[in-house]
């Protein structure tokens, strides 16, 4: 083989690469014995490649790089440096000089893929961060929404046109106590029934408004709940409540009248 060609076209770095077959890899081998100026370049172009490893090794965790180097250590003390594997019979892919630069490109491999770990576990925990973040902005979104609720009705009531009437219960529930806020002007009314006894589901509460002697329906009323808003009917001349089938009647059972107040 001419040394030019193999110089240029790159056989001779295949060769210490370990990418030539066992046949041109065994004519080279031949070659660099006999011609000293192209063993001298096969040395430098295996010192050029031993210190392009040294320069792009990113550091991987101490265990990792410690049990590798000490590896590579041993075998260069027991076939001898790596530098003068040339000078030998024993070709290069089997030389400890490869095998140093091998161990190079897996020290590099693992380091590499150590970090890809690494990227993927913080990107794991950057997604984590952030579904936890999105849900702590909902809940103070729900909690705005709540607050800005209560300050509505808590404003329906504290108006200076607000007017509250309290309906006490009477021999047949003495317990019942309801509180409806009423502002004529603002054609509104909230109902306070915290403190009315609870009917399990079975039985309704209805408010009724009495106009001319016709009652009117307002609303069921819920238990337990601080401010409901119900229907605002003009004219009305009291306010009344009954316990009615559950969901509520299209009219009111008077003998079931619980409640009124007179406005």
């Amino acid at each position: 083989m001419d040394r030019k060609k193999l110089i240029e076209e790159g056989i001779l770095t295949q060769y210490i690469l370990g990418e030539l077959d066992m046949e041109t890899s065994q004519a080279i081998e031949q070659l660099l014995q006999s011609d000293s100026e192209l063993k001298e370049k096969a040395l430098e172009l295996e010192d050029q490649f031993e210190q392009i490893g040294f320069e792009n090794a990113i550091a991987p965790p101490a265990e990792v790089k410690k049990k590798l180097i000490d590896e590579v250590e041993a075998e260069s003390a027991t076939t001898g440096s790596p530098s003068n594997e040339l000078s030998g019979s024993v070709p290069f892919w089997k030389s400890a000089a490869w095998r140093m630069a091998a161990g190079i490109a897996l020290l590099f491999g693992l380091t590499s893929l150590w970090f890809l770990m690494q990227w993927q576990n913080t990107r794991t925990d950057l997604e984590t961060l952030q579904s936890q973040s999105q849900m702590v902005t909902d809940r103070l979104n729900k909690l705005e929404e709540d607050i800005g609720l209560v300050n509505t009705k808590y404003a329906q009531i504290n108006h200076p046109d607000v007017v509250p009437f309290v309906l006490t219960g009477n021999n047949q529930l003495p317990e019942a106590k309801v509180v409806a806020y009423m502002n004529h002007n603002a054609r509104s009314v909230v109902v306070n029934t915290v403190s009315l006894p609870d009917l399990r589901n079975t039985q309704s509460y209805q408010l009724w408004a009495d106009v001319d002697g016709e009652m009117i329906d307002m609303g069921v009323l819920e238990t337990g709940q601080e401010l409901i808003p119900v229907r605002y009917i003009e004219r009305a001349e009291s306010l009344n409540i009954t316990i009615e089938p559950f969901g509520g009647s299209e009219h009111p059972t008077v003998s079931n009248l619980i409640s009124y107040v007179t406005l």
